[in-house]
């Protein structure tokens, strides 16, 4: 997982819109720098290798990404 997969993932997330579960605008993630993109990356690969999923993401939208072969 790298932090251009994860942009291209929050590009695809339609702005404009109110503020979902987590109160986070959609436009906070499609404009955020690389540095947020970057340890945005690192907690999703954390999740990834201990299969550990913070409880309160299950409250959240999470936008699939497609695992590279």
């Amino acid at each position: 997982m790298k932090a251009e997969e994860i942009g291209k993932a929050l590009c695809k997330m339609e702005n404009k819109k109110a503020a979902r579960k987590d109160g986070i605008l959609t436009e906070v993630w499609i404009y955020a720098g690389e540095d947020l993109r970057k340890r945005l990356v690192k907690v999703l690969q954390k999740v990834c290798n201990t299969s550990k999923m913070p409880h309160n993401w299950k409250e959240s939208i999470i936008v699939p990404l497609q695992k590279r072969t």
